[in-house]
């Protein structure tokens, strides 16, 4: 009768530690981590970080990658330098991957605002946030190719 409430025992501490650490691995892999390396932003699937607002001439959204607003920024004393949650310059280029997702939940603002001049190439998504929130901004003359597993919402 021991080796029944022993084996039972060390079922349950296995079942819940590997749903612990499924878990644990999961949400850390949702969520992207974005390098400036030789002048462009990269951001992938790495650990461990919601991104924060990012910015940049040239960015690349890699499979899976996700950025987005931290949930309640105020809660803290830091506020974001912009709204926007990607940033692109005038002139400059984005390219998402399909999986990945930028999304934004401020109002008024949005997930991506393309500079002027700019051209992004979405095979990911770009919803809007919010109520009120807009999905992509285009600046002038900015170009827009939304690939056959992209959503982008204006």
């Amino acid at each position: 009768m021991v080796d029944v409430r022993c084996a039972l025992s060390v079922a349950k501490w296995l079942g819940t530690t590997c749903v612990s650490v499924i878990a644990l691995f999961h949400a850390n892999a949702a969520l992207a981590a974005c390098l400036n390396t030789s002048g462009a932003v990269v951001c992938d699937t790495s650990r461990s970080n919601p991104s924060d607002p990012i910015a940049g001439f040239d960015i690349v959204l890699l499979p899976g990658a996700q950025v987005k607003q931290l949930d309640d920024p105020y809660a803290g004393a830091s506020v974001p330098r912009t709204f926007d949650t990607v940033t692109l310059y005038t002139g400059g280029r984005l390219v998402t991957r399909d999986t990945s997702l930028i999304t934004n939940f401020f109002p008024g603002a949005s997930s991506v605002n393309v500079g002027a001049g700019g051209s992004a190439q979405i095979d990911g998504g770009v919803p809007h946030g919010g109520t009120i929130g807009i999905g992509l901004r285009l600046g002038a003359n900015a170009s827009l190719i939304v690939g056959t597993t992209g959503a982008a919402h204006s």
